[in-house]
Formats: C-alpha cells, sequence, structure tokens
C-alpha cells in the first residue's frame, strides 16, 4: 500500500494521510478508488483505543476498491480527543462529532468529490463513537455496523448521557431522537467469548446493573432495548445482532472470524434477510482493542 500526503487534488487509488481539518485539527487517512465517482458511498471507519486508523484503512481497503466506495479513517488524538467516544463532552476537549465533520468535508475538496450515501464502521471504543454519533446524528448516518462496545447510550429520556439519551448542556445542539435515530439500520457484531472484564471494559456498579457484566450481555440489552422501543412506536426493528461463535474481543481476531464478511454484506442490502454467521476461526489472532 502505498502512502502519499498532498495539497489539493489528491490522487486516486493510493492510501492518503490527511493532516487536519478544523478547529480541532482531527487527521486521518483517506483511500479513493479512481473509479469512485459523484455520489459514490462514504465508509467512515473508526479505530478503538489503539488508535490505529491506519488499521481501518487496512481492513476495508479492499472493499473500497471493489466496492467503488471512497474511505476515510479519522485518528482521534489521545490527548486531544480523550472524549472522543462520548462525542466529547463540554470541558472534555473538541467535539468529536464536529471534528469528524469538518475531516469529512476536507477529503471531499481535496479529492474534488461529493459523498452520497455514508456508511459507518467502529469497533470497540470506535463502536462508541458510531452509536452515539448515530443516535445524535441520524441524518448522517444511512448505516452502520458496530463492532463490540464496552457500554452504550440507552434509548431512556430518562437517564442523562451518556447512559441515555436526556443530553441537557453535555453536547450543546444536540438533541436524541428516538423518532429519528430508531430508523437507521444497524449491525452490532460481538464475539460469543468476549466476556471478559479486562481493564478497557468500562466497570461500575451504575452501568453493571444497567447494562451487564460484560461485552457480549450488555450487546444484547442494547439491542433489545433499541428493537423494543422500535416496536412500541410501531417502526421496524433497526439492530441485528450477529454472535461470532468462539470470538474474544479482538478486532483482528473478529475480523479473522469473518467481521468484514458481515459488514460488506449488511452496508450493501441493510434490508437483506440475516446472513449466516460465518465459522469461528482456527487460531485467535492477537487481541486489539
Amino acid at each position: 500500500m502505498k502512502l502519499e500526503s498532498r495539497g489539493r487534488d489528491e490522487a486516486r487509488g493510493v492510501l492518503t494521510r490527511l493532516e487536519g481539518a478544523g478547529e480541532s485539527r482531527l487527521a486521518g487517512f483517506a483511500y479513493v478508488p479512481e473509479r469512485a465517482a459523484a455520489g459514490a458511498p462514504l465508509l467512515v471507519a473508526v479505530h478503538g483505543i489503539s488508535r490505529d486508523a491506519h488499521e481501518q484503512v487496512r481492513a476495508f481497503e479492499t472493499m473500497a476498491e471493489s466496492r467503488g466506495w471512497a474511505l476515510l479513517a479519522p485518528a482521534f488524538g489521545e490527548e486531544r480527543h480523550a472524549d472522543y467516544q462520548r462525542l466529547g463532552r463540554v470541558g472534555r476537549g473538541p467535539r468529536s462529532d464536529h471534528a469528524l465533520e469538518a475531516l469529512i468535508e476536507l477529503c471531499s475538496q481535496r479529492f474534488s468529490l461529493s459523498f452520497g450515501p455514508r456508511y459507518f464502521f467502529g469497533y470497540s471504543a470506535g463502536g462508541q463513537f458510531v452509536h452515539r454519533y448515530l443516535m445524535a446524528h441520524p441524518a448522517r448516518v444511512d448505516a452502520a455496523v458496530i463492532g463490540a462496545p464496552g457500554w452504550y447510550t440507552f434509548p431512556d429520556p430518562k437517564r442523562s448521557y451518556p447512559y441515555g439519551i436526556r443530553v441537557g448542556r453535555e453536547l450543546p445542539g444536540v438533541r436524541m431522537s428516538p423518532g429519528e435515530f430508531l430508523q437507521t439500520p444497524m449491525m452490532l457484531i460481538v464475539g460469543s467469548r468476549d466476556s471478559e472484564r479486562d481493564p478497557s471494559l468500562r466497570q461500575s456498579a451504575r452501568v453493571d446493573r444497567m447494562q451487564g457484566h460484560d461485552r457480549l450481555e450488555r450487546a444484547v440489552r442494547w439491542t433489545e432495548a433499541m428493537n423494543a422501543l422500535a416496536r412500541r412506536r410501531e417502526l421496524p426493528e433497526p439492530v441485528r445482532l450477529q454472535v461470532l461463535k468462539g470470538v474474544g474481543h479482538g478486532f483482528a481476531e473478529a475480523c479473522t472470524a469473518g467481521q468484514l464478511t458481515l459488514a460488506e454484506a449488511f452496508l450493501c442490502d441493510p434490508a437483506a434477510k440475516d446472513p449466516e454467521t460465518p465459522a469461528s476461526p482456527a487460531s485467535p489472532a492477537k487481541e486489539n482493542r
């Protein structure tokens, strides 16, 4: 994979580093196939706490090339965007949702390309960002794949954000409306062995009581809560839960077990029936949250 960093009119078909956008100066990596045309879908792939945006591009480059999609992986810095998973609440640094919008606009300008549908993928901490971004800005997301977040924002208007959707002053200008975000198709992917309470998992009596003790249990409860609320509002169930058999918590391990195949099939046709869950890998890959 050739890496280039240039000014305007970036070359197609090579991995390009975007040096920064907006007041937050959010950087990232972009890959735009030569055949990507005006209105091409944009896939935004968000890293976890490893903050390895380059890894996200490597994982999805082949998909982007074969589909003619533009690919963008933001790189949220550890110091400046310490609260990126929760969109950058008041007093905790720049807003990560605003920073991403500036980066998307920069990408569009650099490649002289207007984007069509927006698809999102996020793993672990990136999955936290993606589902909260979707709940805050449903009109900006056409479909999303959420991989094994540690914990969730539940669609409960009585609970304060980020535990529930009573945003208040945490995110000025944001109103989380179930009638809007429940209409966005989502796939939630988690491993059947993702039950370890490791140091990166949010652990508190409040979260454990409300959401469960591990990522698998929390994924099940959030899916049930979102789909139950949709049914009460006479809307189609928006969340499709896929459990990868024999898989723990690790981006590479989940990809080996078929996460990318599931993501591609879902994003290409979110209304399709549930795909068959891929077989578990023969040997787990190195964990990378």
